[in-house]
């Protein structure tokens, strides 16, 4: 990706500004550059947010509001990277951010994974109001464009995405869940969102019934946005892997638009302490909240 250029002061100031949005303070608008102005060089910024890392693309633009989709990974972490792939299978598209979380797996259970949580849970989990709360103060200090704004899912990233879905329904432009599990409610939410939905009829770690039954149920309640694609004799791993490669999905996505997104902050905010690295030293930054 040759695109990438080291953090400049500029994507910095970037950053600083959103740890000072994330306080509350009413400074963070003169700290950031005009959001119409653009940059030439793209730029990839990565963050601790606690104990969890978060990253971001911003890809050159010309002063256009850029589109920004948020990639919640599966089980095992995907790398907090620029030449992660989805990146890339956007941008090769049209110039779009790109927000990369992470969910620290869940050590209490029999088989830890990455703890998102999902439509089977009482509230949200501390995983997801992080990312949501960081993804919400992206937005706002780059000025991305709220009326395209989406989700892409895998595995437990894809229950994720049911999950916001739910909770969301007036939030999102589009979503893809790629081999995900959901309990089936809150269709009528759901299908407030396009959805495109991916499984394996051979899945041997979520059964195929589970995206079925959700599709009908969608589709019963309302829904004309919602799609379902089936694949023969696939794994887990080979269907998310088979959905990365369709040629018309990442297309169908940016096609979505939804002009009166409820862009909302739905944790309050935290002391917390956020590390990054600029020009290979290490810094940190601890923000007490004073409210």
């Amino acid at each position: 990706m040759n695109q990438l250029s080291n953090i400049s002061t500029l994507y910095l100031v970037h950053f600083l500004a959103i740890l000072v949005f994330w306080v509350g303070s009413s400074f963070s608008a003169s700290l950031v550059n005009d959001q119409n102005q653009g940059s030439d060089t793209a730029h990839f910024v990565t963050w601790n947010y606690g104990d969890t890392t978060m990253g971001l693309y911003v890809p050159a633009s010309n002063g256009k509001k850029l589109p920004v989709v948020m990639f919640l990974h599966g089980c095992n972490n995907d790398p907090v990277s620029p030449e992660l792939w989805i990146i890339k299978a956007l941008n090769d598209i049209e110039p779009c951010a790109v927000f990369i979380p992470t969910a620290p797996p869940d050590l209490h259970t029999e088989y830890p994974c990455a703890d998102w949580g999902g439509t089977y849970d009482g509230s949200l989990r501390a995983n997801m109001k992080k990312a949501l709360y960081a993804f919400d103060s992206l937005i706002n200090v780059y000025g991305f464009d709220t009326s395209r704004v989406y989700l892409y899912g895998e595995s437990m990233g894809a229950e994720g995405v049911y999950r916001l879905l739910q909770d969301f329904p007036a939030r999102f432009a589009g979503s893809v869940v790629s081999s995900g599990y959901t309990v089936n409610k809150s269709a009528d939410k759901m299908a407030k969102t396009p959805l495109w939905i991916f499984h394996s009829k051979t899945d041997e770690v979520i059964e195929v019934d589970n995206a079925q039954i959700i599709f009908e149920s969608i589709k019963r309640a309302g829904g004309t946005m919602v799609h379902y694609t089936e694949y023969e004799d696939l794994s887990h791993s080979a269907s998310i892997q088979k959905t990365r490669t369709e040629d018309s999905l990442l297309v169908w996505l940016f096609k979505q638009a939804r002009l009166n997104s409820n862009i909302q902050e739905p944790i309050d905010k935290e002391n917390t302490f956020f590390s990054w690295t600029y020009k290979g030293a290490e810094m940190g930054l601890y923000l007490q909240v004073r409210c």
